[in-house]
């Protein structure tokens, strides 16, 4: 953990794992929103570190899971 951006996953990570064991709903929604912005932010640092296209494209589908399962999860629960 020495970037910026992977300490303020961590803060941002733990408290929703507790919040989404202990209530679910909302907290999951927000785990998987987290989750995606962290796998675009990875993507990118992937990509400009080791130049290979397959292990960027693949964090770049994560990406797109992750944020997939947020809106399905919010359409469900709100619609």
């Amino acid at each position: 953990m020495n970037n910026v951006a992977d300490v303020i996953a961590a803060g941002l990570l733990i408290p929703l794992i507790v919040l989404t064991v202990m209530d679910g709903g909302i907290y999951l929604i927000l785990l998987l929103s987290v989750l995606s912005v962290y796998a675009v932010i990875q993507t990118f640092r992937t990509y400009k570190k080791t130049g290979s296209v397959v292990r960027t494209v693949v964090s770049g589908f994560a990406a797109v899971i992750f944020s997939a399962g947020a809106y399905l999860m919010y359409s469900h629960l709100f619609f």
